[in-house]
């Protein structure tokens, strides 16, 4: 995920295709009204309490198999304040506002998936999840 400004300075030469051709459409601040404040509205099983249900993360899964979780947010403003993001061999890095991930010192980039805690959480039970050196 990214802004629209980053998206767009990272790649000028990018066509909008809308339907409407105009400002776009003008949502509401709150359009679910708190519904899924709780977590999700359906069952997912057994959640796994040390983040919210609904906390955004940026997922890796390293070459030796371990799952790993970054909330987004935090990662994104530690990046943001020049401070390094590491876990296990995993760096994570910004660019044009994406979240991006290496492993071993750089020498070999990791797909990241941003998802909810509670779905990454589901499908990797065995999740190391990264917090701030303080």
């Amino acid at each position: 995920m990214t802004t629209w400004r980053d998206w767009r300075a990272a790649h000028p030469e990018t066509t909008v295709v809308a339907a409407d051709a105009g400002g776009g459409p003008a949502y509401e601040p709150e359009p679910l009204d708190g519904r899924d404040s709780d977590g999700p509205v359906f069952p997912v099983g057994e959640r796994d309490g040390r983040l919210p249900a609904g906390e955004p993360v940026v997922g890796v899964i390293t070459p030796r198999g371990q799952p790993m979780a970054f909330p987004a947010e935090l990662a994104r403003e530690t990046l943001i304040e020049g401070r390094s993001v590491t876990m296990a061999g995993v760096t994570l890095d910004l660019e044009s506002g994406s979240v991006t991930a290496t492993w071993d010192e750089g020498r070999a980039t990791l797909p990241t998936q941003e998802s909810f805690w509670f779905a990454w959480s589901q499908f990797q039970p065995r999740t190391l999840l990264w917090s701030p050196q303080r």
